[in-house]
């Protein structure tokens, strides 16, 4: 059967408009009714209204082309709009208007007019079916494709005709084309050449032979009350007689040759069951039905019918001589009577394809919508109260559920336990993050120690010796000014202001030990602060392996493994799917609340109680609206099965806390130890700095000495240069004022100076007695003579000797690779006040000492 011919299939005729808007005068009577009772001026709805007119004089002469389906819809669409707008029911004297549209069926040359909108609307409609069904009869059906497009615009055809007779009413107007017989003799027709198609599919992919019996079971009744509906009914009193004639044999003998392929197929269901006496019946009463079936096509001329009765004939005869012959001779099977015999049970199929005329990409942008009427204006406000309402209660409901679903998530501190359970000691990695479950300062911290600088503690150690010997070479530089003052008798100066100038000298030198022996201090706090995180520091220089492996405990175990541990991850990932689902779902139903616009169907609704449209718009929201329902309904049960979940865990639970804080404080001082070592870096760049100015202030101080050292020699070996040395000595000791005249020092915090350090020295202790007058004399005659006597500088005294502030030792450090960046939460900013280092993190605030270093004061 895969070779049948097809059928010709059926498609009703177009139904012809006669007149434009501009002739029947619709277009005037529009802009004289939008002046007086809108107060708007026309001519701003002058593009609105060429529009409408090109659109529709598309639908006034149809033809089958799916180019012109789209404009049809649209000038459905729009006037249905207008019908709301303005009263084009016939009954406003300013608004009536002809329509005028031949009457096909009973007489094409014979015209109605009729002045209401909805005959206009109904004539569309009917065409909209005519051009669905003409294209699908034109089609060819020979392949799955065709025959998918052809069942596709049937389809469509059927669902304008249900409308016509159901919704619209359309038998109200006097004409053949609308009566409600016609009307339902075209939806059954073209809903039974859907189903045709589907027998054809059914046949071309050769389907099981019981679900084709049921097919054709189902056109073969369908059919058959076309033709009785044709016969009993008033359609031939007023239809042509050969038109009539013609339905009647094409319903006739669809009927029976579909009838005939359906007993086919169940004989052929029961050969496939052995049933060889009911396949034989079966083949019998297919013979029947194509005998009925090749009287009715006596008349006929349509040579396509008459090619699928033969072919459909040849099949049957072929297949009941087979049968008879196998019975009669082999089987001697008992047939069955043929009251016995029944038709299969029918299968329908086909169906009507509706489509949404307010769509917008069926109705395209509405035409004169700047005239919206007072009713629907308030209405649609009321509409939006009416949602507002509803999302109203439901997002307070939905806020109740997630303060509960908080406060419980944080009372068990379930966030927590979860990634506890599941990394407890954090070296899993991440399955987000793709990076271990540790801080990002400690990751930084360990990428300086084990890969930036991994010389990072031999390099602070060599910076704490140089800072130490030139703390102990200032010191003795210091000592040394000190003893030569003190070697000057002020009395024998030449005047007040030579004598004045070294009492500011003597106590700007003391200043200067003072603030060198508590920059010691701050130098032994340093270095003790940094011997007790050597241990931690060492530690951040292993590698990465190494330091995951230091922060877990010795026995380590699988929480996750466990069944109570299993059972809170489980109940943590339904939370979370929980909160998931929840905010999709109001996102979901905050965008369909913005989108929901009723302004278009309020404008087709003629009631002024909209209460019922209110209710029915409000109903489209309740699936949403239940799986939100749902989805709340289910949190209870959650949290219940969470909070004995949570009891079983309870041991299990504090045995992972006691592990995660431990954990926590070694990560913490891990990163405390980091930040000292910078700590200590900067104040280490602050000593320098220190020293190089206490140095430089030490020579300017030493030039003094040796300038009024030297004027007092000169005074005591010529008495004739006594003039000349008192102005140098004057001159001198004015500079002296003015260069060492300054501000004290800064205060800090007092610290007291290492044991063994003297504050003050005796001229005994320094020289081993006082100098006289004649021993400068002396000096001066062993001068003149060649001889020399080393000039007075803290290198010619025994030096002052202090125990070393602190020893040196050197601690390796473990490279380890480098570390990709992740994220965490920051810890505590660095203070400000530190100069940061090339290539480290910036140190935080030192818990061990807050001293520093003074500088020196200017000159």
């Amino acid at each position: 059967m895969e070779g049948m011919p097809r059928f010709p299939m059926f498609a009703p005729d177009f139904k012809l408009g006669c007149n434009s808007l501009e002739e029947n005068g619709f277009q005037e009577k529009m802009f004289n009714y939008i002046r007086s009772h809108y107060g708007q001026d026309p001519e701003e709805f002058e593009d609105d209204m060429e529009e409408l007119n090109k659109i529709r004089n598309y639908c006034l002469l149809p033809y089958p082309s799916e180019d012109l389906i789209p404009y049809m819809k649209r000038y459905y669409a729009q006037l249905l709009l207008l019908s709301n707008q303005f009263p084009l029911d016939g009954k406003h004297p300013d608004l009536t208007c002809e329509w005028q549209w031949s009457d096909r069926l009973h007489d094409p040359n014979n015209v109605l007019i009729i002045s209401d909108v909805q005959f206009e609307l109904c004539n569309i409609m009917y065409n909209l079916s005519c051009i669905h069904a003409q294209i699908g009869a034109e089609l060819p059906r020979e392949n799955d494709e065709g025959i998918k497009k052809a069942f596709t615009h049937f389809g469509y055809a059927a669902y304008p005709l249900q409308v016509l007779r159901d919704e619209m009413n359309a038998t109200r107007f006097h004409t053949l084309d609308f009566d409600r017989d016609t009307i339902s003799l075209y939806l059954n027709v073209i809903m039974g050449q859907a189903q045709e198609c589907m027998v054809e599919k059914a046949l071309v992919e050769s389907r099981k032979p019981l679900v084709i019996a049921r097919l054709t079971s189902h056109l073969h009744d369908m059919y058959s009350k076309c033709a009785e509906h044709l016969v009993h009914g008033p359609l031939g009193d007023v239809m042509s007689s050969a038109k009539y004639k013609e339905w009647v044999r094409m319903c006739t003998i669809k009927s029976c040759v579909y009838g005939a392929i359906s007993m086919l197929y169940r004989g052929m269901e029961a050969e496939e069951n052995q049933q060889f006496g009911e396949r034989l019946g079966f083949y019998e009463s297919a013979l029947q039905h194509i005998t009925t079936a090749r009287s009715h096509c006596a008349k006929e001329t349509r040579r396509a019918y008459l090619e699928t009765v033969a072919f459909v004939d040849d099949v049957i005869v072929f297949k009941h001589q087979n049968a008879k012959k196998e019975n009669d001779f082999i089987y001697h099977a008992r047939i069955p009577k043929p009251e016995d015999i029944t038709m299969a049970e029918p299968l329908a199929m086909a169906c009507a394809y509706s489509f949404n005329p307010l769509d917008p990409s069926v109705a395209g942008a509405q035409l004169f919508n700047g005239l919206v009427p007072p009713t629907v204006i308030k209405a649609s406000s009321q509409y939006d109260e009416k949602k507002a309402a509803l999302k109203r209660s439901v997002m307070e409901k939905v806020e109740a559920f997630d303060i509960e679903l908080m406060q419980f998530v944080e009372r068990i501190d379930l966030t927590r336990l979860t990634k506890i359970i599941s990394n407890p000691y954090g070296s899993r990695t991440d399955v987000q993050s793709s990076s271990l479950h540790l801080p990002e300062e400690l990751l930084a911290a360990n990428s300086f120690f084990s890969v930036q600088n991994r010389e990072a503690v031999p390099d602070v150690l060599e910076q704490l010796r140089v800072v130490g010997e030139k703390a102990r070479a200032t010191d003795s530089v210091l000592t040394g000014l000190v003893v030569r003052l003190d070697a000057i008798h002020v009395d024998e100066l030449p005047n007040k202001e030579s004598a004045e100038g070294v009492r500011v000298i003597k106590d700007e030198c003391a200043k200067l030990l003072e603030a060198s022996s508590k920059a010691k201090g701050t130098n032994m706090n340093l270095r003790l602060a940094l011997d007790e995180r050597m241990e931690a520091i060492q530690t951040l220089g292993m590698s990465l392996e190494e330091l995951v492996a230091s922060l877990a405990p010795t026995e380590q175990k699988d929480y996750a493994s466990t069944s109570e541990g299993a059972r809170m991850l489980q109940l943590g990932e339904k939370v979370e799917e929980m909160k998931r689902q929840r905010k999709s779902l109001l996102d979901k139903m905050h965008e369909e609340f913005l989108k929901d616009n009723i302004n278009g169907k309020l404008l087709i609704e003629r009631d002024t109680d909209h209460k019922e449209l209110f209710e029915k718009e409000l109903k489209k929201h309740d699936n949403l609206l239940n799986l939100l329902e749902q989805n709340l309904g289910a949190q209870h049960r959650i949290l219940n099965a969470l909070l004995e979940a949570n009891a079983d865990f309870a041991e299990i639970g504090k045995e992972l806390r006691e592990q995660a804080e431990k954990r926590n404080m070694r990560i913490l001082e891990l990163v405390s130890a980091s930040d000292e070592y910078f700590r200590v870096i900067a104040e280490l760049e602050q000593a320098a700095s220190f020293y190089g100015k206490l140095e430089e202030r030490s020579k300017k101080i030493n030039q003094a000495v040796e300038t009024i050292e030297s004027t007092s020699y000169l005074l005591l070996r010529n008495g004739s240069w006594l003039q000349k040395a008192e102005k140098r000595a004057a001159l001198d000791a004015a500079a002296a004022m003015e260069d060492f005249s300054m501000p004290s020092f800064p205060s800090i915090s007092p610290i007291q100076p290492p044991t063994g350090v003297r504050r003050t020295y005796s001229l005994s202790d320094a020289v081993g007695g006082r100098r006289r007058l004649g021993d400068y004399m002396q000096y001066y005659r062993d001068k003149m003579g060649g001889g020399g006597l080393p000039s007075p500088s803290p290198s010619s005294h025994p030096p002052s000797h202090h125990p070393l502030p602190y020893a040196h030792s050197h601690h390796p450090v473990q490279p380890g690779p480098p570390l990709d960046p992740l994220s965490m939460q920051p810890m505590q900013q660095p203070a400000a006040g530190y100069p940061e280092s090339s290539g480290a993190p910036s140190p935080a605030p030192s818990t061990v000492s807050n001293l520093s270093y003074a500088p020196p004061p200017q000159a």
